[in-house]
């Protein structure tokens, strides 16, 4: 099907919930498909910038870009950017992605203040106009009091004629980071079952948290622990789930006070470290609380030699810089690791189904859904 056919079918391409992805073999797709992409991204930087590849590799750089690039249309597909919540990181990765598999793309970073979301237009109405000036959307949303983020963004998809992908939306979900998060320990331990991941800091907040947890979930004996201070613990929705899922797939979870985060990093895999969202905490300070949540290069030096570091960026003061040089420390890399993942995820709503479960949002039960 090609991307410039819009019709229902294609709402189902659109990537909202983690939980999409709940089957292995879909996953394993979109993790191959962005590892091909980094094979991509490599040999083009390289013949960019040094004009130097081997005769193979040039080979290689034709077999992948003819794979790859979205260049057999009559026009270039367009990336429409709407982020209605600001955002530096993701919206700079997914414009880098979209250039770089061949697309177009032109948006707001401010659509809050400068469209018509500030004039009072519904969201259904902002779909079914925005949706007729590209092939794809990619939208930021933080949600409100009364319409949850990630409601917000199956009321934008149902109503748009073309794909929808959420790039974040308020503390419920971020897809596309959980994504890049399961792509790069994959990539660092070779594996996504059998793991212990630490998460530690705003767990309340964090809906980086909340997806990688979604995909973890469904790998095997997977154990989670959850550090954080008593008024930043993960919410009770995700941990019903995660009793709902044990029997299924083995995974377990522990919470620990912060005091206890050396004895949680000494067993830890994957250390997964966050900062406080104070944007969704009005008027609190919590000085206290950041400083309890920094990870000092003492720290580290109880964890295993081949445990890694992660971080969904941006970091404030929650990892001590000091801790940047440790060969562990994978957040830089991890952060790149988004623009290859975004590649591929674009490759894929822009081109063809390659199994991507269709969505469903239901406002009491969110949890819930996909088990």
């Amino acid at each position: 099907m090609s991307f410039l056919q819009k019709n229902d079918d294609l709402k189902k391409y659109s990537i909202i919930d983690t939980r999409q992805f709940k089957d292995p073999e879909v996953l394993d797709k979109v993790l191959n498909l962005a590892s091909e992409m980094e094979e991509l991204s490599d040999l083009s930087d390289n013949w960019i910038r040094n004009n130097e590849l081997h005769d193979s590799e040039k080979d290689r750089l034709v077999e992948l870009r003819e794979k790859l690039y979205l260049s057999d249309y009559p026009r270039k597909p367009i990336m429409v950017s709407l982020f209605v919540q600001p955002s530096t990181r993701t919206s700079f990765s997914f414009t880098s992605a979209m250039k770089r598999i061949g697309g177009d793309v032109f948006g707001s970073e401010n659509a809050k203040d400068f469209s018509s979301f500030a004039k009072g237009e519904s969201i259904e109405d902002a779909a079914e106009v925005i949706g007729g000036y590209g092939d794809v959307i990619v939208m930021r949303h933080p949600g409100d009091e009364n319409h949850p983020g990630n409601k917000v963004a199956v009321n934008f998809a149902n109503s748009c004629p073309i794909p929808v992908i959420n790039a974040g939306a308020g503390t419920d979900q971020h897809p596309t980071q959980s994504l890049l998060d399961v792509y790069t320990i994959r990539k660092e331990k070779s594996r996504l079952n059998d793991l212990n991941v630490a998460f530690i800091g705003d767990l309340k907040n964090g809906r980086t948290v909340r997806s990688l947890i979604y995909l973890l979930a469904q790998h095997s004996n997977n154990k989670i622990d959850l550090v954080s201070t008593d008024d930043y613990t993960l919410k009770l929705d995700m941990k019903e789930w995660l009793r709902e899922k044990s029997p299924k797939t083995g995974i377990k979870f522990y919470e620990y006070d912060i005091d206890n985060v050396v004895d949680v990093l000494r067993n830890a895999d994957v250390v997964y470290m966050t900062r406080l969202q104070k944007e969704y905490e009005t008027g609190r300070t919590d000085a206290a609380n950041n400083s309890a949540y920094i990870l000092t290069p003492k720290h580290v030096s109880e964890m295993n030699k081949d445990s890694i570091i992660m971080h969904p960026l941006p970091r404030v003061d929650e990892i001590d810089p000091a801790v940047d040089d440790d060969p562990r420390s994978k957040y830089f890399e991890q952060a790149k690791n988004g623009l290859y993942t975004r590649m591929a995820l674009l490759n894929m709503v822009l081109t063809e189904k390659h199994g991507i479960t269709d969505w469903e949002y239901d406002s009491e039960k969110a949890a819930n859904s996909y088990k």
